[in-house]
Parts: structure tokens; C-alpha cells; sequence
């Protein structure tokens, strides 16, 4: 090993032999950083030849670690953190200076309550921004990749490699049904009981052909939901959840009011964990400042949203919510 190719190793080199290592596979750690794998299997290279160790060893089980690499990841990880936190907070970024159009896209169950405090947000501290917003759309990912919008902000988990995905927020998922519903009745909510009942999906139609992360969740339980109907127009879908058996899956934090005639239900164990709010936009500004102000007061407004809807007590804008016991917590 000599002084230049030390000099050869560059920050990427190391985040990718980070990420290898806690894959311990080529193409699944080209997907995580947004690359091709023939560049990560550059970068390894690169560091074989520069540290004089083959690093892994390939197995039927995947990429082995050598000895080396177990003593370079026990600092390596912490040292890449503190080089990219370092190198974020030496880009300056001056909202108010800031000009042009912010263009944003966000679905109808999101955007209600969103929108409204986000635009104030950035009025207030990027006053020379013209604010433009649209729901999602099939074509809103295509329009990402061109850069026609900025940023955009769903829960699917799905998307072109050109962009990158940052996660805005962790959401609880409920079933949404009528007062009278008889699953309000159940003594347990049991992925059985849930199977019987005719679904309605809302806005399955802006998904840009992705399954609901329902549907992958029953398919993966060995179940498939009876989805009776899919729904574009929020207040049409809670009117015929109010007036028939249908139920609705949603998240208690981000749904705007629903009337006294609706109600929450917890959902089984397997759905905890299973919503995230994510935000969408192109990989070329992956370390623009202006991104991460945006990101940060998404963060802190979404927050702020979360905090105020938890102090909601049983019967007031966002509806009942029904303890039903589900099969975790008998």
C-alpha cells in the first residue's frame, strides 16, 4: 500500500464500503446509494488495491467481510457521518435571498391540512418564492425525474433510481369505518376478520400503477382484501364509508376531520411501523441546501401537525377512536 493510492480514496469510495458492509451485497447497496453496481464494484476495487486486502469474500450467503474491514467499520461509519454532516453545514443557505417558484406535489388526504401551513412557512421565511401545489398524480413521479416539480411528498415506497427518497415521518394506521360498523363489536381485529370486509382504497388511481402497502401486507399475511371500491375524492369516500360496511385504511395523525358518524379502529400489530411519509426529488440536488432547508420545514410543520393531532381526545375533529384488542396485545 503506498501514500498514493491512499490519496485515490475518495468520500463515495467510503460510503459505499460502508454500505456494502451492512448489505453484504453489490446490487442491494447500489440500489440504497442510487447508483449502478458496476460503480460500487469500482469503488471496491479501488480500496482493494489501495489497502492490499481482498475486503470480502464471496459465499453462496453473500459477501463475507475479512478481518480487515470488521476493524475499519468498528470507526469508519461515524467517521462518513461526521464528514457529511460537516460538509452540509458548510453549504449557506440564505432563505430569504431565495427567488423563483417552489412547485410541490402532494396527495388530497396530505395536502388538506399541509398545504395551508406550509405556504405560510415559506412566505415567512422565503418571502420572494412563488408557492405552486398540485395533487399527486400518475404522471407526478415522470415530472420529479424531469425536474418540472421540486419535490414530492406520498407514502409510496417505489420510485426511479433518479430520485432520491428521504423519509419525512412515521404514521399509525387505522381502519376507518361507520359508528354502527360490526367490527366496532369485535373483541379482536384479526387479519381473518379484516379479510371478510369489503375495502375501499382511496386515491388508488395516483399511485402510478403501485399496489397499496394494504394490499402487500394482506397478500404477504396469505390473505387478498375485497376491495369493492377505489375512490379518488376524499369527502366521497368518507360519505360511503358512512353509509355502507365498507371500511377504509388511513392514518390517525394525517387524515383531515371526519364527521361523528366515522370511526377509528387500531389495526393489528402487523401494520405497526408500516406507513411513512416520504418526500421525492431529483438526485442532482441531493446535497443542494435549498432541499434541505425545504426537507427540514416539512419535517418540523408535519411535527408540529402530529403533536397537535395527538391532544385530540375521543369525539372531537378526528373522530372516535376504538381500542378494539387485536390478536398482539391479548
Amino acid at each position: 500500500m503506498s501514500g498514493k493510492d491512499i490519496q485515490n480514496i475518495a468520500l463515495n469510495h467510503l460510503r459505499a464500503l460502508t454500505i456494502l458492509y451492512q448489505e453484504g451485497s453489490v446490487k442491494a447497496a447500489a440500489e440504497r446509494l442510487r447508483i449502478t453496481p458496476p460503480a460500487v464494484s469500482y469503488s471496491l476495487r479501488l480500496l482493494r488495491e489501495a489497502l492490499g486486502d481482498p475486503l470480502f469474500v464471496r459465499t453462496n450467503n453473500g459477501l463475507i467481510p475479512t478481518v480487515r474491514v470488521h476493524a475499519i467499520m468498528d470507526e469508519l461509519p461515524g467517521i462518513v457521518n461526521q464528514l457529511d454532516n460537516l460538509l452540509q453545514r458548510s453549504l449557506h443557505f440564505c432563505p430569504t435571498g431565495a427567488g423563483g417558484r417552489l412547485h410541490i406535489a402532494v396527495p388530497q388526504a396530505l395536502g388538506g391540512w399541509l398545504i395551508p401551513h406550509l405556504y405560510h412557512r415559506v412566505a415567512q421565511e422565503a418571502p420572494k418564492l412563488t408557492f405552486h401545489s398540485e395533487l399527486w398524480s400518475k404522471t407526478t413521479l415522470k415530472q420529479l425525474e424531469r425536474e418540472e416539480l421540486d419535490i414530492g411528498i406520498h407514502i409510496i415506497d417505489q420510485h426511479p433510481k433518479s430520485l432520491v427518497q428521504r423519509t419525512l415521518a412515521q404514521a399509525s394506521m387505522v381502519i376507518i369505518c361507520r359508528q354502527e360498523h360490526p367490527l366496532t363489536t369485535a373483541k379482536q381485529v384479526t387479519f381473518d376478520l379484516l379479510a371478510a370486509q369489503p375495502v375501499l382504497i382511496h386515491e388508488s388511481s395516483n399511485y402510478s400503477g403501485y399496489v397499496t402497502v394494504v394490499e402487500t401486507l394482506f397478500k404477504q399475511q396469505g390473505y387478498k382484501p375485497k376491495v369493492k371500491a377505489c375512490i379518488g375524492q376524499l369527502n366521497a369516500a368518507f360519505r360511503l364509508i358512512e353509509t355502507s360496511d365498507m371500511i377504509m385504511f388511513g392514518s390517525r395523525e394525517f387524515l383531515p376531520e371526519i364527521s361523528g358518524s366515522l370511526t377509528m379502529i387500531d389495526t393489528p400489530g402487523e401494520f405497526s411501523d408500516l406507513l411513512k411519509v416520504r418526500a421525492y426529488f431529483h438526485s442532482r440536488q441531493r446535497q443542494n441546501p435549498f432541499y434541505h432547508w425545504l426537507l427540514d420545514i416539512i419535517r418540523e410543520e408535519i411535527d408540529r401537525h402530529k403533536q397537535v393531532s395527538a391532544t385530540h381526545l375521543p369525539g372531537t375533529s378526528i373522530g372516535h377512536i376504538q381500542q378494539v384488542q387485536s390478536p398482539q396485545s391479548s
